[in-house]
């Protein structure tokens, strides 16, 4: 899973508690890569 993958990174709740979190990486399509790395980044 996702939230297990990133964990190092410090991620805030709110971040961690979406559906997509529950996903593995290779589940992913190229905008739901996207969309969470501009949500991780606005969340520093």
């Amino acid at each position: 899973m996702l939230r297990n993958a990133l964990k190092p990174l410090s991620l805030t709740t709110e971040i961690l508690a979406q559906k997509i979190m529950e996903k593995r990486a290779e589940q992913l399509s190229v905008n739901d890569f996207i969309e969470l790395t501009r949500q991780i980044e606005n969340s520093k």
